[in-house]
């Protein structure tokens, strides 16, 4: 996503925001998060695995979201105000730069990384879903 020189390659940086979240996704569909959080009272492993699964999930989503910004920089600074991870100088300007560089801010489980255990605003979505149809999850489809 950056090349030698440091310039940005932005298209490059979409790509890879992009195949990142697709591997998000498939590690949710691999490790059934949901169905894992059904078991936790009868199964005392199942809740720090879950923990793991879902920090797991949401740092890749950060990092992807770094790479992501530059498409969208308004939906990606609100989702980095609700999960309070904001690398911009100032959290309610997405125009307002980085506090680092995106190498050091990209670190996976660095110092710009969410904590485990940190806590994620739930809002409203900010992305629409890429199947409609899909149902939201937890929610049972009709038929």
């Amino acid at each position: 996503a950056i090349d030698a020189s440091g310039r940005l390659d932005v298209a490059t940086m979409l790509k890879a925001g992009l195949s990142l979240v697709r591997a998000v996704d498939g590690y949710i569909n691999t490790t059934e998060p949901f169905r894992l959080a059904k078991t936790i009272e009868q199964d005392a492993h199942a809740g720090p695995r879950l923990a793991a699964i879902l920090y797991h999930c949401a740092e890749a989503l950060r990092i992807a979201s770094l790479l992501l910004y530059p498409a969208m920089p308004d939906r990606v600074a609100e989702l980095w105000r609700r999960w309070r991870c904001s690398p911009l100088t100032d959290a309610n300007n997405a125009d307002s730069g980085f506090v680092a560089p995106l190498e050091e801010l990209a670190q996976w489980g660095g110092p710009h990384a969410l904590k485990p255990g940190q806590h994620i605003e739930k809002g409203e979505p900010l992305f629409m879903r890429a199947d409609p149809a899909e149902p939201e999850p937890g929610v049972k489809p009709a038929g």
